[in-house]
């Protein structure tokens, strides 16, 4: 009976650890709740890629269908991954049901390609931006994957 205790207690003190983990996120205990607070600060800026008319408007002008969420949001959201293919982009993303990226990522190339995809989404997010801001949107020259954009790219 005392072996059954001291297994008992073992077991609780690792189900404690394990509960403290879980709680920090991080198998060291560091506390990682400033990594939270951020993701909760920059989320909603992130979200605007998805969500805005602005996005829609775009993805409508590259020849996306935008009567449903899916075919823009897999061409977003992997363009950075150059033309990667289904698999990659389920690896890379993690969360989604393979058949719900087989469905849409092959079509996202097909529709246009991910240069235009990353220029159309950086028009999406400034235009979004300064429709909220009531402000024009500068971009800095900066090279990004696949795509240049330039000092003096209009809001037009």
């Amino acid at each position: 009976m005392n072996a059954m205790n001291e297994m008992n207690a073992a077991e609780a003190t690792t189900a404690a650890e394990a509960a403290n983990v879980t709680n920090t996120g991080d198998s060291t205990g560091e506390d990682l709740g400033h990594v939270r607070r951020m993701w909760h600060l920059l989320e909603p800026l992130h979200a605007v890629l998805y969500y805005a008319p602005q996005a829609f408007d775009q993805a409508a002008a590259l020849g996306f269908a935008v009567d449903e969420r899916w075919p823009a949001y897999f061409a977003w959201r992997a363009a950075p991954l150059g033309e990667a293919g289904a698999g990659e982009v389920t690896e890379a993303f993690h969360s989604f049901s393979p058949r719900t990226v087989e469905r849409y990522v092959p079509d996202a190339w097909r529709t246009a390609p991910p240069a235009e995809v990353l220029a159309a989404r950086l028009r999406a997010v400034r235009r979004a931006a300064a429709h909220e801001l009531h402000v024009a949107v500068p971009v800095p020259v900066r090279a990004g994957v696949g795509v240049v954009v330039p000092r003096d790219l209009h809001m037009a």
